[in-house]
């Protein structure tokens, strides 16, 4: 789904593209998750793109010009100064360089947040703080062409949905998309060489160069909605199902080039490489240690339960951290220490003691931008973080009434913040539902089952209209590891919620 798609080579799979392009939109909108995909449209901005992107309605091809380049051609600057907006986004370039240097310059090479947020390469930061040192104030400072094209860059790559940094408002969107229609306009005439290295998207055409996935789809995943991906995939799937068009996109995907040693591919596609490449020798043994720590929890389960359906006659060795779902086993060792120190059978129960010196089992219990940031920082687990961390770990969703955030039992990989609107709080098989309490903005929903791997014990749904911001499990202890203050946070928020417990216990008697 991610192999781009070349036109030449593939005559006969373009009609069908475009075929299942027309169904997806119909499926969608018909489906739970109608809204949850922003369709390219060339009279609108998309939020969920780069300024870049939104400018040229379209993509770079291979081998075309990188941000810098783009942001320092004369045609792009022309067609910006003639909308009257290319100092604008030379001075949005420059408030949004200061900033993320502040967030991320002390971030160590690697780290998942520079490679997720950043626009600013880190071996590039060391420029843009001598850039900043020189133009410390776009009104009295005279800009250079190169210092210009280097802030213009920055501005290139803001994403609105994903850099939630206000600076790219409603005004601004509208004046892109109306120097977009000039750029399109002159550009096979005016600048030939720059028009042969861009892709222009068309909602009748294929964009050559484009992903599989993005040519039927004809918009991103708003961000926004991203919890219906799982549903937008499945409306994807069905679409791919009804027209036959698996068998062309499998030996679509099968000669793509995944560069040197996989450099092209995403570590979870390296794992889930290796094993497929094991299971295709059909071995007597197969031993799986930790060898899927890049995939996420649940997709771990499903191809744990693939790989026991699919391979019974075989004999597995799975290695792995303490967790659930490990009832396909027939005997389940823990080691601490590199000593063995239980033994279970496959219901779970221990058939072996543990040695008399052996490390105890630990028990584990379940228990605008402005705006949103002032709304994480009065919820007291949070509070007292810098704002920069603040800003990291959030990602709003919005939920329509009557929607569910998610469901009593669900393993708990995310947990959320109210910053507009009510959700309830609800128990009870269906049928027999009880809502317990209602909650508004300032409140954190589902903290405990993040921090444990004890399943939901009830189901959040929302009471009318509803905006969240979402914490993910991994971001969150990758923030606890870097961030001291977070960690305290969270002990002195666990602590007061033993105490208000144990108080409600004690007038209760």
């Amino acid at each position: 789904m991610r192999k781009p798609v070349d036109a030449t080579c593939c005559p006969d799979l373009i009609g069908k593209l475009l075929g299942a392009r027309a169904r997806f939109n119909e499926l969608l909108e018909t489906s739970i998750c109608a809204g949850a995909v922003e369709f390219f449209d060339a009279e609108k901005f998309n939020t969920n793109s780069s300024v870049m992107e939104n400018l040229i309605f379209g993509l770079l091809k291979s081998g075309g010009p990188d941000h810098r380049e783009f942001a320092a051609d004369p045609y792009v600057q022309k067609i910006l100064g003639e909308a009257g907006i290319l100092k604008n986004l030379t001075e949005i370039g420059h408030v949004a360089t200061q900033q993320i240097l502040d967030m991320f310059r002390d971030l160590p090479a690697g780290d998942e947040r520079l490679s997720r947020f950043s626009v600013i390469d880190t071996d590039e930061m060391g420029a843009f703080e001598s850039l900043l040192r020189r133009v410390s104030n776009m009104e009295s400072a005279e800009i250079t062409s190169d210092d210009r094209a280097m802030l213009l860059s920055v501005t290139m790559q803001l994403t609105p949905a994903l850099h939630r940094l206000g600076l790219i408002d409603e005004p601004m969107m509208a004046k892109l998309v109306t120097a977009r229609k000039s750029f399109l306009a002159g550009l096979n005439a005016q600048a030939p060489e720059l028009a042969g290295r861009l892709e222009v998207c068309g909602p009748e055409t294929i964009t050559a160069g484009g992903a599989v996935r993005f040519n039927i789809m004809f918009g991103l995943l708003a961000r926004h909605r991203a919890q219906f991906r799982d549903d937008v995939e499945k409306v994807m799937g069905q679409v791919i199902e009804e027209l036959d068009l698996e068998e062309a996109i499998i030996e679509l995907g099968l000669g793509a080039s995944v560069g040197v040693v996989g450099a092209r591919l995403a570590n979870a596609q390296k794992q889930k490489l290796a094993l497929a490449r094991c299971l295709i020798k059909k071995p007597q043994i197969l031993i799986v240690n930790e060898a899927l720590a890049a995939i996420e929890p649940a997709e771990q389960d499903d191809l744990l339960a693939m790989i026991v359906d699919e391979r019974p006659e075989t004999c597995l060795i799975w290695i792995d951290r303490e967790r659930d779902g490990l009832d396909c086993f027939d005997k389940i060792y823990v080691m601490r220490g590199g000593r063995i120190v239980e033994e279970r059978g496959a219901d779970g129960h221990a058939v072996t003691s543990e040695a008399p010196n052996a490390v105890p089992a630990v028990e584990t219990t379940e228990g605008s931008y402005g705006n949103d940031m002032q709304v994480l920082d009065d919820v007291p687990m949070l509070s007292g973080l810098a704002p920069e961390t603040l800003k990291l770990i959030a990602d709003r969703l919005s939920f329509a009434d009557a929607e569910v955030l998610f469901d009593a039992g669900e393993k708990g990989e995310d947990t959320f913040v109210i910053i507009d609107g009510h959700a309830d709080i609800i128990i009870g098989e269906a049928g027999h539902e009880r809502i317990i309490n209602t909650h508004g903005p300032g409140t954190l929903l589902g903290e405990i089952a993040l921090l444990s791997d004890s399943p939901r014990i009830a189901t959040v749904r929302a009471n009318g209209d509803l905006k969240v911001l979402r914490l993910s499990r991994e971001l969150f202890f990758d923030l606890i590891r870097q961030d001291a203050n977070l960690g305290l946070a969270v002990m002195r928020s666990l602590s007061d919620r033993l105490v208000t417990a144990t108080e409600q216990l004690q007038a209760a008697e």
